[in-house]
């Protein structure tokens, strides 16, 4: 019983956090390198030197020099070191021929990346892997398998088309400019319901758990929670379930429900700490013992990866803070395996700028704001006498999900609704966030007390 109410709070908790804060490269070896084919931002190109892609190992393979000079960066070899570099808009890539890493250094840091591709030597000339090559210098790539071809966006470019198109937008991300890369301490109440309709002998019923959540967050690092739940029906009565003649199933009974989560970006890491986990380990509630989950054993212990959600709630279109970032970042994340996907997302940010750009935004007078509406996504906003965003409100309205955000400059409130085959989950919240920027956040429960005790995840399976 403790376990599956684990579950539920863990769920609903993640939901109301998360709210705070690909295709490989592969071809049949039979084919031959005049069957490949090079697209790039919906053209078909012919490379530098008339190079032709090699298929080695399901990866396509192209001269790096080719390959480099054709997407428009400037390469240099180092013949002392073996180091050869290339460079574009402000970022370098340097790697040697057979290692599997590449440096990329960007805004004065650098990472390593590593590939399963490493380049090689053929008649005298290095091959890169394409994918590789590519996606280091920023590019979205992919494969379409029908038409053996190798598909290429050039992320940066194609969102600088509407460049300049969403500036209302862009103060809405403004909005809270402190928050902006520093630790962020939030606070927030709200409620998740789960409503089940009558079932041939079953009376429709409902179950609410209200929260309050406290934490702090990083965009670059992780995020820290502790959530007390409980139950109750105040929502439920607002949605008007009472009056239905729902019966309330009651998950946590009288007692309330502590859940504590530390959730480290590096490491990929997730801790778990709970009163009543202990219990479930026969250790006594105050204890300060933490469980350690990785992928795998968050579905063996959850039934489903807790791990990969967090993770992707850490990239980086959800820790953009410019409408050109957030483009790039959301394009990068496409999967592309057709030479139609060019002009499928260009079209797809035209009619964005169109509907929910500058120009579709209309003063309503009555309502004393500005309106744009494109049939899914309808947004008003009011500014201050300044220029600056004073209040916004977006609601989203999908085949299944309905969802809302509210927010000014002192706090955030977001709502949302999914209904799949009858069952219906809702639920609220209100937010409030500071920004800590004297801090950073510490992820690991052993470096921020001293008294944890970090337990593997198979002391619950």
């Amino acid at each position: 019983m403790i376990m599956k109410c684990l579950k539920q709070i863990i769920s609903a908790a993640l939901a109301a956090v998360l709210i705070v804060g690909s295709l490989s490269l592969t071809a049949v070896a039979a084919e031959t390198s005049n069957a490949v084919k090079i697209q790039l931002d919906g053209e078909f190109i012919t490379l530098k030197d008339n190079a032709a892609p090699i298929l080695k190992d399901g990866r396509v393979y192209l001269p790096f020099r080719s390959l480099f000079e054709t997407l428009g960066a400037e390469v240099s070899w180092d013949k002392n070191t073996g180091i050869i570099s290339a460079a574009k808009n402000g970022r370098t890539v340097e790697f040697t021929g057979g290692q599997k890493a590449m440096v990329i250094k960007e805004n004065g840091s650098s990472r390593m990346v590593n590939t399963s591709a490493a380049p090689y030597i053929a008649n005298g000339r290095t091959m890169l892997s394409v994918r590789f090559a590519g996606e280091a210098l920023g590019y979205n790539i992919g494969w379409d398998s029908e038409n053996k071809a190798v598909v290429m966006i050039d992320t940066d470019k194609l969102a600088k088309k509407y460049e300049g198109q969403f500036t209302y937008i862009q103060k809405m991300l403004n909005m809270h400019p402190e928050l902006n890369g520093n630790l962020v301490n939030f606070d927030a109440t709200g409620a998740v319901l789960l409503a089940i309709p009558a079932y041939e002998d079953e009376k429709a019923s409902f179950s609410e758990i209200d929260m309050d959540i406290s934490g702090s967050y990083e965009p670059n690092v992780g995020i820290y929670a502790y959530t007390m739940a409980y139950d109750d029906d105040y929502y439920a009565e607002l949605m008007g379930y009472l009056a239905d003649d729902y019966q309330q199933d009651e998950v946590l009974g009288s007692d309330e429900l502590e859940v504590a989560i530390s959730y480290s970006k590096e490491t990929g890491l997730l801790y778990i700490s709970s009163p009543e986990l202990n219990e479930q380990m026969g250790v006594d509630r105050d204890t300060n013992v933490w469980i350690e989950l990785d992928k795998q054993s968050s579905i063996d212990l959850l039934g489903y990866d807790l791990v990969s959600i967090l993770e992707g709630t850490f990239n980086n279109e959800n820790t953009a803070t410019t409408v050109h970032e957030y483009l790039v970042n959301n394009l990068a994340n496409k999967e592309l395996d057709s030479i139609d996907d060019y002009v499928y997302y260009d079209n797809q940010l035209r009619d964005y700028a169109t509907s929910l750009g500058d120009n579709a935004f209309k003063y309503n007078q009555e309502e004393g704001c500005y309106e744009a509406d494109n049939g899914e996504i309808y947004i008003e906003y009011s500014l201050d006498n300044f220029g600056d965003m004073e209040k916004y409100n977006i609601l989203y309205s999908g085949y299944t999900v309905l969802a809302y955000l509210s927010s000014t400059t002192d706090y955030l409130y977001v709502a949302g609704e999914v209904d799949l085959f009858g069952i219906t989950m809702s639920g609220d919240m209100f937010i409030n966030l500071q920004a800590d920027p004297e801090h950073t956040l510490i992820c690991d429960p052993r470096e921020f007390d001293s008294t944890a005790t970090v337990l593997p995840a198979s002391k619950l399976l």
